[in-house]
C-alpha cells in the first residue's frame, strides 16, 4: 500500500504537490543517498509529506530499504569474488578496472586473508597474491585483545605492507574478522578498505584460481592520514553518554552472553551487559550474513533490527549516541559495516564500541603471583561500572501493545493521506 502510496499518488500526482514530487524524484535516482526523501522532507516540510513518512514509518516499509534506495548499498565498500578477480586482472594488464575503482593499473593494492593464528586456511589455498594477516597484530597484548593505539596500528599497518593509500581488500572465513581488520584500517586512515563478502566460499564455487604459496608483504611507510575518530566509541565516550541518559547500546553477542550466562570467552570472567542495551541478535555467520558469508541486503538487515527494535535514526533525532557492542570489537564490527554501508553513521552519532563488554566490565592488573583462573598472572576485576544479568523487563505483552499502538497510528496516518489526496472526498 506504502509502494502504491508512493508511486501513484506522490509521483503520479506531481502537479498537486511538486516540492514533495521533486523529492521523491531525486531520492529515486540510482545512487542516490539513502534517505534522502525522508532528509528533504524534513528540511522543507509540508503537511501533506509529514503525513506520507508516518505511513512509510510506522506501517514498517522503511524508504531507505524499499522506496528511496532500492535494495542496495549507498556505498561501495562491500566486494565480492568477481569483483576481486577483476581486480587482480586489471592489475596484471589482463582486463579492464573493476566497478567503483577509479585508480590506475600502478595504484598500490594488497589481498589479505585474515585469521587468528598461522594460517592453517590459508595454507590450505588462498586468492592468488593474498598475504596472510593474524588477527593477533591488531590486538593489544592478551588477555585484554583491545584495539591497539593508532600508533601501533599504523606501524602494524606498514609492517603488512599498507600505506594510506593503497586499496586493502579483506576476506576470512569468519565475517567478524574481516569486518574488524576493515574497520580498524578505515579508523586509522586508510582512504580505501574493502570488504571482500563470501571470501573462498564463493571464490570457490566460481572455479576461480587459488594458490597455495606463502605470501610475505612488502613493508612501506604508512604515511600521513586523518584518524577516522567519528566511527570509534572509546570508553570514556560511552561512559559520559550513559551518564547523561543520551546512550543507546546494541549488544551483538550471544543471548547467554546478553542475559549473563557467560562471558563468552574462556579468558574473561565478568558475565552481563550494559544497562538499558538491547540485543540486536547474534551477530555471526548464518545470522548477520547468508550461510556462504555474503552478506544480508539492506532490507533483510533493515528487517532483522526492526524485529528487535532496532531504531537507530529516531535514535539519533533524538540526540542519542548509538553505539554497537560485543566483547571485544569483532562482532559489533560486522553490524557497524552495515550501518556504514547504509550510510547511517550520521556524522559520529553511530559508531563502534571496539573494546566493548571486555573493557566496560573488568580492570585487569599484571600479578607475577596471582595464579587463579582464569588468567593466571593477571588478576581481573570488577571496573565498577553498572551491568545488568538476567532476561530484560520487556516482555512479549509489550512487544505486541506497542505493536498494535503503531498499526493503529499508521492507520490514522494513512486516511490522513487519503483526505488530503482527495481520494476519500
Amino acid at each position: 500500500l506504502a509502494q502504491v502510496i508512493f508511486d501513484q499518488v506522490i509521483v503520479g500526482r506531481g502537479d498537486l504537490w511538486p516540492q514533495t514530487a521533486s523529492f521523491a524524484r531525486e531520492a529515486r535516482k540510482p545512487g542516490a543517498p539513502p534517505n534522502t526523501f525522508v532528509r528533504s522532507v524534513m528540511a522543507k516540510p509540508s503537511k501533506f509529506s509529514v503525513n506520507v513518512l508516518w505511513v512509510f514509518a510506522l506501517i514498517g516499509a522503511t524508504t531507505e530499504a524499499s522506496f528511496v534506495q532500492g535494495d542496495s548499498w549507498a556505498l561501495t565498500a562491500v566486494v565480492n569474488a568477481s569483483w576481486v578477480h577483476s581486480l587482480i586482472l586489471y592489475h596484471n594488464d589482463s582486463g579492464p578496472a573493476p566497478a567503483n575503482y577509479p585508480y590506475d593499473r600502478d595504484h598500490p593494492h594488497i589481498i589479505f586473508e585474515t585469521q587468528w593464528g598461522t594460517g592453517a586456511a590459508y595454507n590450505v589455498s588462498h586468492v592468488p597474491t593474498a598475504v596472510h594477516s593474524d588477527t593477533d597484530l591488531y590486538d593489544t597484548e592478551g588477555p585484554m585483545y583491545f584495539m591497539p593505539s593508532v600508533a601501533d596500528a599504523r606501524s602494524v599497518a606498514g609492517r603488512m605492507g599498507i600505506s594510506a593509500s593503497t586499496t586493502v581488500v579483506v576476506y576470512s572465513d569468519d565475517p567478524s574478522f574481516t569486518a574488524r581488520l576493515w574497520y580498524i584500517l578505515m579508523y586509522i586512515g586508510v582512504q580505501d578498505v574493502r570488504f571482500f563478502e563470501g571470501g573462498m566460499v564463493t571464490w570457490n564455487a566460481l572455479q576461480l584460481p587459488t594458490e597455495t604459496k606463502w605470501n610475505n608483504p612488502v613493508p612501506v611507510t604508512f604515511g600521513e592520514a586523518e584518524v577516522r575518530e567519528e566511527i570509534l566509541a572509546s570508553t570514556a565516550l560511552v561512559q559520559s553518554k550513559f551518564d547523561e541518559g543520551k546512550l543507546k547500546v546494541i549488544d551483538t553477542r550471544t543471548r547467554a552472553e546478553f542475559v549473563g550466562n557467560t562471558s563468552g570467552y574462556s579468558y574473561v570472567a565478568m558475565k552481563g551487559r550494559m544497562p538499558g542495551a538491547i540485543w540486536g541478535r547474534h551477530s555471526s555467520l548464518g545470522t548477520y550474513t547468508h550461510p556462504d558469508g555474503t552478506l544480508l541486503s539492506p532490507s533483510e538487515i533493515l528487517a532483522l533490527w526492526q524485529e528487535n527494535e532496532v531504531q537507530i535514526e529516531s535514535w539519533v533525532t533524538a540526540g542519542d549516541l548509538v553505539v554497537f557492542l560485543c566483547g571485544a570489537g569483532y562482532r559489533s564490527s560486522l553490524a557497524f559495516l552495515y550501518a556504514y554501508m547504509l550510510d547511517m553513521l550520521m556524522e559520529g552519532s553511530v559508531r563502534n564500541y571496539a573494546n566493548g563488554w571486555v573493557e566496560w566490565s573488568t580492570n585487569f592488573t599484571r600479578d607475577a603471583n596471582y595464579t587463579e583462573g582464569p588468567t593466571p598472572g593477571w588478576q581481573q576485576t570488577t571496573s565498577g561500572r553498572p551491568f545488568a544479568t538476567g532476561e530484560p523487563e520487556t516482555s512479549t505483552e509489550g512487544s505486541e501493545a506497542s505493536t498494535a499502538i503503531r498499526m493503529s497510528q499508521a492507520f490514522s496516518s494513512l486516511v490522513a493521506v487519503a483526505l488530503t489526496s482527495g481520494m476519500l472526498a
